[in-house]
């Protein structure tokens, strides 16, 4: 079973049948107006007739259409009437359009966009920006279709005519699910209903209800989608629409078949055996074929006998099955050998439209030639006028730009003397870590390796054990000091930044309990009872926490009972990683070097207070000194989350 009946159908809508704006509508509204047309007078009425009928034929015999369409246009030019004039212009245009001449059809729009914005008729001007958007749609181009949509709802709002913004809604739906927007397209259609229905425009209520039949359909909601094609079915008997019926018969069987396929019980009325329900599809496609030979639309009898054909294979009857296929392919082919001679004339007019605008295009480039001299003439009259001003113009703007120019080189030139004062300023803060951080371990290994070598044959075992372990403590001592300071020297630099990511607190207290477990008079303790986490470099933090660690044990040496704790808590929102020593405490002014970028020396170690100071400030982190010199001292890693 071929699946998108629904979706042929909606393509008919979309590009067929949306715009019969009239109270009495389809075949009768044509009936009707034949019947009053002879008894009238040539006046406006007799044009608002001729374009009506025009319009209406567009769906049924284009001839016709552009036919009265002209009758109109004759009318309105002898009366002198302008608004007749732009809407038999549009009707006009409806037909071309319907035959697929979009040159022709565009310049009939544009004649009657012309004439309308000049009396300012909102009402055609809105119908005028709704048949364009039409064009761009049946093209593809649902950028331009949905631009000139909006354009004709606004033109309809100035006026308060619902009719047309109903189905400026309708269409903006239309676009939606051309886009595969379907939320959006629902959104628009139930509109579009509402007002349909308050304004009691029962042929665009039909169409709106099949519409949204159609999204339910393709969101496989089979009943919704029923409900809504019943509503449709209803109004299109009521008003004689026969190929709405039709395509409403069409889509219903098709909701059917999917039913009976699916191998769900169907559920309200519908027959509940699998066989019975394909036999009301199959005869409702049979009763939509009836319909569309009365109104002589080959397509939709094609694409019925398709149905047929496939609907009668499921059901189990082949004769009847390749009969209708057999009527497929002979429609098939009578309607591309028609298809064929249409795309043949829309060609032929096509080029004799451009051709036509050729013609007109060398007219006006004519024209344009001979003002461009008159230009040209008047222009060197007053070229030497604006020769001297553009002179004058170019010394002062010489000037100015001068000016900017020494501005420039000015700032440049500040720029790199304060690049050259802060390089200096980090080459004397440098060597002068180096001097006071450095000289003390080197000085204490040559001090260690001299007393070892020149009382060799004095000391015994245990002194030259203990001069060995002091020797290498010095070692690496120096060699964690010359990390350091590489450490601090690349952060100095500009491409040097840290990398931050989540850190558990427990990792570093682990990480500085490997690293001091050789400190047997220390007594170390590290508490995390919130079990905290931080988001920081952790290069960076172990650094930093490592040369704390290293000063608070100076700070303790040669107690026996030193004690260091480590602590992480959160307060007030952040985190804060502490550590405390019991030992002699000191001055606030002794740990200067955590503030001042100009300090050099420090506690026994000026380059971990540098180290320290910069770390934490390229990682955000502050730093908070609690000392006192009867004893003891805090440092405060401070973090927000």
């Amino acid at each position: 079973m071929r699946k998108p009946v629904i979706f042929v159908f909606f393509a008919i809508v979309l590009l067929i049948a949306q715009n019969l704006h009239a109270q009495k509508e389809g075949k009768p509204r044509i009936d009707s107006l034949l019947t009053r047309l002879p008894k009238m007078a040539n006046d406006s009425s007799k044009v608002k007739l001729l374009a009506d009928l025009s319009f209406s034929y567009y769906n049924l015999d284009t001839n016709k259409g552009i036919k009265y369409g002209l009758d109109a246009v004759e009318i309105s030019k002898k009366i002198g009437w302008q608004k007749g004039l732009g809407r038999a212009y549009n009707s006009i245009g409806v037909n071309y359009r319907e035959n697929g001449e979009f040159p022709k059809a565009l310049e009939y729009f544009g004649n009657a966009l012309k004439i309308s914005e000049k009396i300012n008729d909102y009402e055609a001007l809105g119908f005028n920006a709704e048949h364009t958007g039409h064009i761009y749609m049946m093209q593809g181009d649902f950028e331009k279709a949905n631009d000139y949509y909006e354009k004709s709802i606004a033109f309809h709002k100035k006026y308060g005519g619902k009719v047309g913004i109903a189905w400026g809604m309708m269409n903006l739906g239309n676009v939606c699910f051309s886009r595969n927007d379907k939320t959006n397209a629902m959104a628009y259609y139930q509109k579009a209903l509402k007002l349909q229905t308050e304004i009691k425009s029962r042929r665009a209520t039909s169409i709106t209800a099949h519409n949204i039949a159609t999204l339910y359909y393709f969101d496989k909601k089979y009943y919704e989608a029923i409900n809504y094609l019943q509503l449709a079915l209803a109004v299109s008997k009521e008003i004689g629409d026969i190929r709405m019926e039709s395509s409403t018969y069409q889509s219903l069987s098709t909701c059917y078949i999917d039913i009976a396929k699916s191998g769900e019980t169907p559920k309200g009325d519908l027959p509940k055996n699998k066989t019975a329900l394909i036999r009301l599809a199959i005869d409702q496609f049979e009763t939509a074929l009836k319909l569309s030979q009365e109104v002589g639309s080959l397509q939709d009898c094609m694409s019925l006998s398709e149905d047929l054909s496939d609907a009668y294979a499921e059901y189990g009857d082949d004769k009847k099955a390749l009969q209708f296929h057999r009527q497929f392919a002979t429609l098939k082919d009578s309607l591309s050998n028609e298809e064929k001679i249409k795309e043949f004339t829309r060609k032929e007019m096509a080029f004799a439209y451009s051709r036509e605008q050729d013609s007109l295009k060398i007219q006006q480039q004519k024209k344009d030639y001979r003002a461009s001299l008159r230009l040209e003439r008047q222009k060197n009259l007053s070229i030497l006028a604006v020769s001297g001003i553009a002179f004058s113009i170019m010394i002062v703007g010489f000037l100015i730009y001068q000016n900017r120019m020494r501005k420039r080189r000015n700032q440049k030139l500040t720029v790199v003397n304060n690049e050259l004062n802060e390089a200096n300023r980090v080459k004397n803060l440098f060597f002068g870590i180096i001097n006071h951080d450095l000289r003390s371990p080197v000085s204490n290994i040559i001090k260690f390796i001299r007393l070892r070598d020149d009382n060799i044959q004095a000391l015994d075992s245990a002194t030259t054990k203990r001069l060995s372990e002091q020797t290498l403590t010095a070692a690496e001592s120096l060699l964690v000091s010359m990390e350091d300071l590489l450490l601090w020297s690349k952060g100095q630099m500009r491409q040097f930044s840290p990398h931050p990511k989540q850190i558990q607190v427990s990792t570093l207290f682990d990480y500085l309990a490997s690293n001091y477990d050789s400190d047997k008079n220390i007594r170390f303790h590290f508490e995390n009872p919130e079990s905290l986490s931080v988001f920081t470099d952790e290069h960076y933090l172990k650094t930093i926490m490592r040369n704390l660690t290293s000063n608070a044990i100076q700070a303790i040496s040669g107690k026996s009972d030193g004690e260091i704790m480590w602590k992480a808590r959160s307060e007030n929102g952040k985190k804060i990683i502490s550590i405390t020593d019991n030992g002699l405490g000191s001055k606030t002014e002794v740990f200067k070097a955590l503030y001042d970028e100009t300090e050099v020396t420090g506690i026994k170690n000026g380059l971990g207070l540098h180290l320290i100071r910069d770390f934490a400030k390229a990682v955000n982190l502050k730093i908070n000194v609690l000392t006192q010199e009867s004893g003891g001292t805090t440092i405060e890693l401070i973090m927000t989350d």
